[in-house]
């Protein structure tokens, strides 16, 4: 088990006890030094911690191990003053709680392994079995994986997901923090870590159209990030907007200048669309000439934003301004589909992992 390098699990693990203790002796009256329900408890614990890290490379481990053997002996003669009651647990009962350990440990991390990367798969997250597998194995309190993934040629978002052991030892995933890097703009990196929350799991996808300044739909609320307002971590603020703000997306739609409106199938699509961060793509004849133009949701002013085909925002005064002599179709859809855009684009150019 290699960690020439790394910090000192042991200490860690060690220090995970003592917060343990602390708890128990700020809830119980008596003496946790000498409560053998207590000392039974840690010198198991223990002996788990010194099976788990006795093949360990690292100085500090070893010399943690060390002190800690010291401490297992004293607590057994604490607990049994027959030696040869002393013997016998060392040579008999120890490797045997070990051999099962070993075979329950295998399983609980196969299960850990398919939770962690059922999760973060969902999220839209693509990586490579053995990146999680050697972390799992290593044992660590906490560790990351860090992911590139090419959006396009101009824009790139840099990954960091978090992994760390809670209080029951299970592996969880806490979130991921993101960076948005754009080659024209090389200065300009935006990131904002992106917490689980089981209504609000920022997906891949979803990351890059916050990161970008639009907005998204969770649940009954629209998410924004005010890339204006930072605070000490270099995080931005979230704005919210829930249903009592009153953003009606059909309304927005309503006051386009469509002359013969959306049927159902195209309003949905875009509306999921819109939902989703992405941009649609919007063609009318306008002045007798084909016009695109480019809409994206704004929950906060209770419209959509109008793009033309040079990227220029435009009022929605400006577009009804003119003869709009007749409906097309808006079957073209930019970042309607950006999750099937980054897988694309994974399969074409393949997913730089550092």
């Amino acid at each position: 088990m290699e960690n020439q390098l790394g910090a000192n699990r042991v200490e860690a693990a060690i220090a995970e006890w003592n917060k343990r203790e602390d708890r128990y002796s700020s809830i119980f009256s008596t003496n946790m030094g000498s409560n053998k329900t207590l000392l039974r408890e840690k010198l198991r614990y223990f002996d788990r911690v010194a099976a788990t890290y006795t093949g360990t490379k690292n100085l500090d481990e070893k010399f943690a191990l060390r002190l800690m053997k010291d401490e297992r002996r004293r607590i057994e003669k604490q607990l049994y003053s027959s030696r040869i009651l002393r013997l016998f647990r060392r040579w008999v009962v120890v490797p045997l709680r070990q051999q099962v350990r070993r075979k329950e440990g295998t399983r609980d991390l196969t299960v850990q392994k398919a939770r962690l990367l059922d999760q973060i798969n969902q999220l839209g997250f693509k990586m490579p079995i053995e990146k999680i597998d050697s972390h799992l194995k290593n044992g660590s309190p906490q560790f990351n994986i860090e992911l590139s993934t090419y959006v396009n040629e101009n824009e790139r978002l840099d990954h960091k997901l978090k992994f760390e052991k809670d209080n029951t030892g299970q592996y969880q995933f806490e979130g991921h923090r993101t960076a948005l890097i754009n080659n024209k703009k090389p200065a300009e990196i935006r990131e904002h870590f992106f917490s689980v929350d089981t209504s609000k799991n920022i997906r891949e996808s979803e990351a890059y159209h916050l990161l970008s300044g639009r907005a998204i739909k969770k649940g009954d609320s629209w998410l924004q990030l005010d890339l204006n307002d930072v605070n000490t971590k270099g995080e931005y603020r979230v704005k919210e907007f829930g249903n009592m703000y009153g953003y009606d997306l059909d309304k927005a739609l309503n006051e386009l200048p469509i002359k013969d409106g959306l049927n159902y199938t195209e309003r949905e699509d875009i509306k999921a669309a819109l939902k989703r961060g992405g941009i649609q793509e919007v063609s009318f004849l306008k002045d007798g000439n084909e016009k695109r133009f480019y809409i994206e949701a704004n929950p906060q002013f209770r419209t959509l934003n109008i793009y033309d085909e040079h990227s220029k925002k435009i009022t929605l005064n400006s577009l009804k301004e003119g003869d709009v002599s007749e409906a097309l179709k808006t079957a073209k859809k930019v970042d309607m589909q950006q999750d099937n855009k980054l897988q694309n684009t994974k399969r074409r150019n393949g997913m730089k992992l550092n």
